[in-house]
Formats: structure tokens, sequence, C-alpha cells
């Protein structure tokens, strides 16, 4: 069951996107259950309301201009496959950054984006 500020929320988000009422709620629910700096992956809101992820990433930008999350980035090694541990608030400094904490290959030497994971992160 929602909060009275996430059924405020709900409410007014529900006419901006096209996602069933249940899917909605469930996603809702599953974020407002989440401690505060806690990650919200783009596709594990897909594969929850099992939405597209389109709608997923319209959705939680949707919450960010809410304030309820922040935009929020990590490295991604294709040579080894894996993310950064770190996150990081803005895109230049992981591209920047841009080495696999795992493999210690420069990922972003050419300032691929496809180096970079893009997330969210609850306020």
């Amino acid at each position: 069951m929602l909060s009275s500020t996430f059924l405020t929320l709900k409410m007014k988000i529900a006419p901006l996107i096209d996602i069933d009422d249940s899917k909605l709620d469930s996603i809702l629910n599953n974020i407002e259950k989440r401690e505060k700096g806690a990650l919200v992956y783009i596709e594990a809101i897909t594969r929850l309301g099992q939405i597209d992820r389109n709608i997923a990433i319209e959705l939680l930008v949707l919450l960010v201009k809410e304030k309820l999350l922040i935009p929020t980035y990590k490295i991604y090694c294709p040579e080894c496959r894996e993310s950064s541990k770190k996150t990081y608030s803005n895109i230049n400094e992981a591209l920047k950054e841009g080495v696999c904490e795992t493999c210690a290959n420069d990922v972003c030497q050419i300032h691929d984006l496809n180096a970079i994971d893009f997330l969210f992160q609850k306020c």
C-alpha cells in the first residue's frame, strides 16, 4: 500500500505515462520501500513492472523531476563485463575517471558512452 505522499505522486504522474495502474503501484511501492541512497536500475524496473525499457526510463525521469530520484552513473567495462562499485553524480566525472576497478582497463579512453551504466538513486 502506498503512503499518502506516494499516492499523491502517483496521481500526478499517472496521466503523463502510458502504464497500467497496478504496474505503476508495484513500481512505486518498490521504490518507496527502498532506503535513501539505494540504487534503482532501469532493468529492474522493466522486469518488476513488465514494461518496455523506454517506458521505464520515462517513468524514472518523471521521478527525477519530482525529486524522488537522482540520475547516477557507473563505469561499465566491456572487457571484463563488470560495473564499478563507485557511483558518479556527473557523467563527465565518470568519463574522466573511466578506469575499471576490476581489471584496470581504461574503458573511457575514447569517451565511449557505452562504457557508462545509467541508473538512478533514491533521494
